[in-house]
């Protein structure tokens, strides 16, 4: 599959709710679940909690955590592409704020743009990740949760990605490598994309094309 069809599947999987596999073969976190935030329903988030170490993190723009009074957590770097901030959990129509109920309906939430300060409270159970202004302006390269965030705000419009890190099966310790994650993926049919190929994307050096292309449906 080419970058722009790969892209444009991805695109189709997270405007449909659906989640998508985002592989970094050299980050930190080599792979990660996707979905966009906007969407994110109780199946979707028991899916990532059961398929990933269980830390589900929510990209939003670091303009938009500023609204909502999440500031970086402390002892984080005020320069990174993307710093965690204070956890969170839906203020009103949740239960402990763990469940994959309650952390889908946070998440749901967070994308929502009239969403206010006092819908939330701190510190709770979703981890709210500011991606830099400067990565939304293409002045640095796509990380992880700034790669997650373009692409579910391309196919929402509405800026705001859940995610989570895959583990290895093999080797518990870890998380996957790509090997494991191809695999992964292809048994749950999710499409792959490669960090490097959303970064460029993102820059413009490749253009999307025809939606029609994806084939990827269940998990």
């Amino acid at each position: 599959m080419s970058i722009s069809n790969a892209i444009d599947c991805a695109l189709e999987q997270l405007h449909r709710g659906r989640p998508v596999l985002i592989l970094d073969e050299m980050g930190p976190e080599r792979g990660s679940l996707v979905v966009a935030a906007s969407t994110a329903e109780t199946p979707m988030a028991a899916f990532l909690v059961r398929q990933t170490t269980g830390l589900l993190t929510v990209a939003l723009p670091e303009t938009v955590c500023d609204r909502l009074w999440l500031p970086p957590m402390w002892g984080t770097d005020p320069v990174a592409s993307s710093t965690f901030a204070v956890a969170v959990d839906l203020a009103e129509g949740v239960g402990t704020g763990i469940s994959a109920a309650d952390r889908a309906a946070t998440a749901r939430r967070l994308a929502d743009p009239s969403a206010l300060p006092s819908d939330f409270t701190r510190p709770a159970h979703v981890l709210p990740v500011r991606v830099a202004d400067s990565v939304r302006r293409r002045e640095r390269g796509l990380d992880m949760p700034g790669a997650a965030l373009e692409l579910a705000d391309a196919a929402t419009a509405r800026p705001a990605a859940l995610l989570a890190a895959v583990p290895s099966l093999w080797h518990p310790a870890d998380l996957a490598d790509e090997e494991e994650l191809v695999l992964f993926a292809g048994q749950h049919d999710i499409p792959v994309v490669a960090l490097g190929d959303v970064d460029r994307w993102h820059r413009g050096s490749v253009p999307s094309g025809s939606l029609a292309t994806c084939t990827a449906g269940n998990t």
